[in-house]
């Protein structure tokens, strides 16, 4: 995820409080394990000058919620620090736009979509010169579904911060959940150009679809980094990588390898593991992942789902149950139905 820092004042009168807090910041930003580590000692120094500055607090949160995406921390034990110093931040100062989008992400995995949607609205609403508040919020919208929405706010991401290949993946992704494959394809590109690799699994997903076997499996081995990965789990993620959009007739070694070794606590592996489930059917395990607490970068796995691979997923009892039970569908009632999905009559609805 990418962001700039706010352009309103500095939030501190220690003129070293806050060079700390741009170090931080800038270290965020970085999306590595070491760098993150790095922000978070710079943040606490920052504190340490000043226990009242509340946009460090707000960089603590925002370290905290990223971390078990990049680096070896509990996804439980980080959120909950995520929503300590979110909290600690809307006491110093009530206006702290990106802690009420970290208390917003938090509300998903607590089944709380429609407070979800609203939190991250109000912290764009707060700062919406915020590139990281802004991509958060179009990244909830996607995972609901709303892509049409998702879009837009993407493209305005775009419009503040054009050199960021994390803004233009999520982009291309809208792109693709619209049916806009070639316009996808061609962001997905961009942000590659810029140095952010995760893109190429939908160049990947492009070259399933038109049977190039060798070239999609090339694709998603290049989209994630394996070398920094456990051996069993390298070697899980390869197999998965190189199976799940290569010969059919090999999927059997593929579901067996699924079958011992369902969950990771690594979200580059979960990621490609999701999509293996879906390719080979076994839709309750793939969304068995979709907004899991337990597990880093379960919410990101829910755009499987609203892809154009991801329909027969859509279509599946396992994902109307999902739907009911994570109260996504109380949010479509509210908020406007997700573009896949639509009413059937008083109660029910049906996704394409």
């Amino acid at each position: 995820m990418s962001g700039s820092a706010p352009l309103s004042d500095e939030g501190t009168t220690d003129v070293e409080a806050y060079h700390l807090y741009l170090q931080g910041h800038f270290a965020f930003l970085q999306r590595t394990g070491d760098e993150l580590q790095k922000s978070i000692g710079f943040f606490k120094d920052a504190i340490a000058r000043d226990p009242k500055f509340a946009r460090a607090y707000t960089g603590l949160a925002q370290v905290y919620w990223v971390l078990p995406d990049y680096a070896e921390a509990s996804s439980e034990d980080s959120h909950a620090q995520a929503e300590r110093y979110a909290r600690l931040a809307i006491q110093l100062d009530d206006k702290s736009a990106g802690a009420y989008a970290v208390l917003g992400l938090l509300e998903i995995f607590a089944n709380r979509w429609q407070e979800s949607v609203a939190s991250l609205a109000k912290a764009v609403a707060l700062n919406p010169r915020d590139t990281t508040t802004r991509l958060w919020y179009a990244q909830t919208l996607l995972m609901a579904g709303l892509a049409t929405r998702g879009e837009s706010e993407l493209a305005q991401t775009i419009s503040l911060d054009p050199g960021s290949g994390i803004n233009r993946n999520w982009h291309a992704l809208a792109l693709d959940a619209l049916g806009r494959s070639a316009d996808a394809q061609a962001e997905a590109q961009r942000a590659i150009d810029l140095g952010h690799f995760q893109p190429s699994e939908l160049l990947a997903e492009a070259a399933f679809r038109r049977g190039d076997w060798k070239a999609a499996a090339d694709y998603v081995i290049r989209s994630v980094n394996f070398d920094g990965l456990p051996p069993s789990e390298r070697a899980l993620a390869r197999l998965c990588a190189e199976r799940l959009l290569g010969d059919p007739a090999r999927l059997p070694e593929l579901e067996k390898a699924l079958d011992a070794n369902f969950k990771t606590q690594k979200p580059i592996v979960n990621y490609v593991v999701v999509l293996a489930l879906m390719r080979v059917g076994k839709f309750d395990q793939a969304v068995s992942f979709f907004g899991d607490p337990s597990l880093a970068n379960s919410d990101v796995d829910m755009m499987w789902a609203w892809r154009p691979i991801g329909t027969p997923v859509r279509r599946s009892a396992a994902f109307k149950a999902w739907a009911r039970r994570s109260g996504i569908v109380d949010l479509w009632r509210s908020a406007g139905w997700a573009d896949a999905c639509h009413p059937v009559g008083a109660d029910d609805f049906e996704c394409q």
